[in-house]
């Protein structure tokens, strides 16, 4: 369901996604509408890739696999609906960037759970 109507009433106290934003043709209206579909309590549990947002940074072998799924299904998904094309390896730093920008005012890295894989992250409103 495109980010314009996901439901908004009742508000949510809990909201997941796991390996979806960096997907998105619009990736910040997406954060955007599931600020605004959370109650004033709620949390938002992301899953994206474990990955650096600078390239050399992830100049491994993980790194490389990462890129390649990336530009032949991620990004082309999000760049087939003219989207911004983001990609799986956007990383810690620009997804606590966009988060923020979309109001959410705490992104916490979960690391008990963060793995080789994948990097779990708390977002409150």
């Amino acid at each position: 369901m495109p980010p314009t109507r996901s439901p908004l009433d009742p508000p949510f106290q809990l909201i997941t996604a796991f390996d979806v934003v960096h997907d998105l043709a619009d990736p910040l209206a997406g954060l955007r509408r599931i600020r605004q579909a959370l109650s004033p309590d709620g949390r938002f549990l992301m899953m994206e890739p474990n990955v650096n947002s600078r390239l050399e940074e992830n100049l491994h072998d993980r790194g490389a696999l990462l890129y390649g799924v990336s530009a032949l299904h991620c990004m082309t998904q999000s760049l087939a609906r003219d989207g911004a094309g983001l990609g799986a390896a956007w990383g810690a730093q620009r997804a606590e960037e966009l988060a923020r920008e979309a109001g959410f005012t705490e992104f916490r890295p979960l690391e008990d759970i963060t793995n080789r894989f994948s990097a779990f992250y708390l977002l409150e409103v």
